[in-house]
Order: structure tokens, then C-alpha cells, then sequence
């Protein structure tokens, strides 16, 4: 009786050792996920000092990984933030100038997909399979160079109603990019999924009915009931909430959603010049190119003063995106001239930088 009372008494003191083993291991767990977090946080506002840090929580993550001090959602939940942190690492090195680490991007993909191997969202880790696939085709694209394995991640995650893959392959169905069958229908319809996700996935939405109105106008592609100015109004109620929410009035650019609507409605012959006095109300205080085309369409900014404005701006994507605008308002106000000059400096940037961008010239050139 001694023996089996000793017995039992070993066994339940193995037994509250393995539960507090377990319960620190997940403690640990919910510290490196809530610094790896905020460490994404900081990094995306340009604080590149939290890279040891987060070396610090990828380290203790494969402790507990190698260790199998977690079962079940938590183990797959460790994978999952080591594969966060290890990408973050990656990204700072790159963004202070050196080469990025292949081995740290394979193991990132490796990390994802154990993940997406186990098949389950984890809702107590704030981890979905569907944003598993979104980050993994990531990596597979942009750190490895490899674009069909990340279209297999993209594809299989738009399925799932993800905003960001549904729009990859949505602006991939519009321009044929990656070798991605061309079909605007389709693209219609992922951009009509997106949207109804409303502020879920925060500019995704606005973007999307953005998308729609673009399709619509200029390569006449619609559904029943498409029209492209109702698809731009109806991102308004939309913006109101996310400016609401992030505390700025051009939240998601909406400066460029009233652009959009001035033209739209001036291709019809209606110049709602009010339009363009609300753009400048919201327009921040850098934003230099936008305040210089919204005055050369009030005729308050020459033709050159707006060029030279935007010669100075420094992306590419920004500036073939300034020409395209000024292209299309020239073509409406009969200045073939000037849009054909507008064409030729988008020509010279070349189509990579706004390829998307490239769809909608074809309807003038």
C-alpha cells in the first residue's frame, strides 16, 4: 500500500512539474509573440534597433521548438512567430544595405510551412492559415525568386477570402504579370470579395472598389449594375470609418479617390470643380505632386511648374503614376499634345513600376 501511495504521489508531482513546465514554456511563447509584434510595429516606423531582440525571441522560440516544450496549437503557434521574426530579420537586414540571408528565408518558408501543414486556424495566437499562405508566397517571391511557389501560396489563400492575396491575384488577372492568365471578369469579382471585407483588413476594401471602377472605365469590362462612379462613392463611407479610426483625413490617399471621381464625371462632360477644392483640404503638407495637378486642372499651377514638381519626385511608381493622371486629364480636355508628352515620360520610366497602371493607357495609347 506504502508503494502504490509513494507511486501515486510521485506520479501527481510529475505531473504538477510537467504543467508548470508547460505553462512557463507558453509564457515564453506570449512574450516572444508580443515583442516579435511590436517589433514589426517599430521596424515598419523605421526603428531598426529591434533586431536583436527579436534574434533574442527567434533563439528562445527553437529552445522550446527542439525541446518539445509545446504541444498542439502552441507548438504550431511557436513556428509561426519564429517564421515572423526570422522574416523581420531578414527585412532590417536588407533595409541597412546588406545582401539578404537565403538560409534565413528558406527556413522562414520552412517555418510557414509546418504551419499550413497543420491545417488550423489558432484564434487564441492570432494565426490564420490563409495569412500563413499570404506570407510564405511572400518569401517564395521576393526573398527566393521563386514566383510560381508563391502564386501556389497566393492562389490556395484567395480561395480562403484573404484581402491581400485576393488582390494579388485580382492586379495578376488585369495585367498578366508572372505569367497569370489575363481575365478582367475575374479580376472584378476578387476585387467585389475584397471589398466586402469592408475595414477588416484596413485599405484593402477602398482599394478594391478603387480596382473596380478602373476596370470598368477603361477597359469596359462590367457587370450588371458596374458602373465607375458608383464604385468610387461607395468607398466613401468606407474612408470615413478608416479616417475616424487612424485619426487622418486622407487615410488610404483618399485625395486620390476625389481625383478619380473629378475625371470620371468630367469625362461626361460634368466639371465638378468642388471636387478638387475638397483633394486640396486634404492633402498633406509633403504631398506636392497631388497639390500641383489638382491646381493645373483649376488652372491655378502652369503646365511646367506641375511637370517640374513632378520630375522631383523620387519614386518611380509615383511619378509614372503622376504622368498617367495628367495623360488622362489632357486627353479629356482635347491637349493631345500634351498627353502624348505625358506617355513619353511614363515610356521612359518603364512598365515594371506601374504596370498595373500600364492596362489603363491602352484605352488612349
Amino acid at each position: 500500500m506504502r508503494r502504490l501511495i509513494a507511486a501515486a504521489a510521485a506520479a501527481f508531482l510529475w505531473l504538477v512539474s510537467a504543467s508548470a513546465a508547460w505553462a512557463d514554456a507558453t509564457s515564453q511563447l506570449q512574450a516572444a509573440r508580443t515583442d516579435i509584434t511590436q517589433a514589426w510595429e517599430r521596424a515598419r516606423n523605421y526603428d531598426l534597433s529591434v533586431a536583436e531582440n527579436v534574434s533574442n525571441d527567434v533563439a528562445s522560440l527553437t529552445t522550446l521548438i527542439d525541446n518539445d516544450a509545446l504541444t498542439g496549437d502552441p507548438r504550431l503557434a511557436a513556428f509561426y512567430y519564429r517564421g515572423w521574426g526570422r522574416q523581420l530579420i531578414n527585412s532590417i537586414r536588407v533595409k541597412k544595405g546588406s545582401k539578404l540571408d537565403a538560409d534565413v528565408a528558406h527556413a522562414t518558408l520552412s517555418d510557414f510551412d509546418t504551419v499550413i501543414a497543420g491545417n488550423r486556424d489558432l484564434p487564441t495566437w492570432d494565426v490564420t492559415i490563409a495569412n500563413t499562405e499570404y506570407l510564405a508566397g511572400g518569401i517564395a517571391k521576393n526573398s527566393l525568386d521563386d514566383t510560381p511557389g508563391a502564386y501556389a501560396y497566393w492562389i490556395k489563400c484567395a480561395a480562403r477570402n484573404h484581402a491581400g492575396c485576393m488582390n494579388i491575384i485580382a492586379v495578376a488577372s488585369i495585367t498578366g504579370e508572372d505569367g497569370q492568365p489575363v481575365d478582367y471578369k475575374q479580376a472584378l469579382d476578387l476585387h467585389t470579395r475584397v471589398f466586402n471585407t469592408g475595414t477588416n483588413f484596413s485599405c484593402a476594401g477602398v482599394y478594391s472598389a478603387e480596382g473596380i471602377a478602373a476596370i470598368v472605365y477603361f477597359t469596359g469590362t462590367k457587370r450588371p449594375g458596374d458602373d465607375e462612379i458608383q464604385w468610387v462613392t461607395k468607398a466613401y463611407p468606407l474612408l470615413d470609418r478608416l479616417a475616424a479610426q487612424q485619426k487622418n483625413k486622407n487615410a488610404c490617399n483618399r485625395a486620390t479617390f476625389e481625383f478619380d471621381e473629378f475625371l470620371y464625371r468630367l469625362s461626361r462632360g460634368d466639371r465638378q470643380e468642388a471636387l478638387l477644392h475638397k483633394v486640396i483640404a486634404l492633402i498633406p503638407p509633403d504631398d506636392d505632386d497631388d497639390r500641383a495637378f489638382a491646381g493645373y486642372m483649376l488652372g491655378t499651377v502652369s503646365e511646367d511648374d506641375m511637370q517640374a514638381t513632378f520630375a522631383a519626385v523620387k519614386s518611380e511608381r509615383a511619378r509614372c503614376t503622376d504622368y498617367f493622371y495628367a495623360l488622362w486629364y489632357d486627353e479629356l480636355t482635347d491637349k493631345p499634345d500634351l498627353a502624348r508628352a505625358n506617355y513619353d515620360r511614363m515610356v521612359a520610366i518603364g512598365q515594371v513600376p506601374c504596370h498595373d497602371v500600364w492596362v489603363y493607357v491602352k484605352k488612349y495609347f
